[in-house]
């Protein structure tokens, strides 16, 4: 009666182990489907990215929904930032306008 009693309390265990080893292995079969379709979307979504970041695109649209219009050259103005402690460095009489 007690070896049976034991009998089936190993016989029980072993079910149960092997039920949730056959559960954790559909689990990883579901888990690397989905890594996969994830690997693609990503793969997607780069090139996605890649085409609607083109310059010509974005200059396009710009150009169509903004209304951006290039300056001639005669317009543009380059503006130079000099930090005070280049200054100090350079010496004040280099940027004081006198040469």
């Amino acid at each position: 009666m007690l070896a049976s009693l034991l009998l089936l309390l190993l016989a029980l265990a072993y079910v149960g182990e092997r039920s949730y080893a056959v559960q954790l292995s559909r689990r990883i079969l579901e888990l690397e489907a989905r890594r996969e379709a994830l690997r693609t979307d990503v793969e997607m979504l780069g090139a996605e990215a890649t085409t609607l970041a083109d310059r010509g695109r974005v200059v396009g649209l710009a150009r169509e929904r903004l209304g951006l219009v290039f300056p001639d050259a005669d317009d543009v103005a380059y503006i130079y930032y000099v930090s005070p402690r280049a200054k100090e460095r350079a010496g004040a009489r280099r940027w004081s306008g006198r040469g």
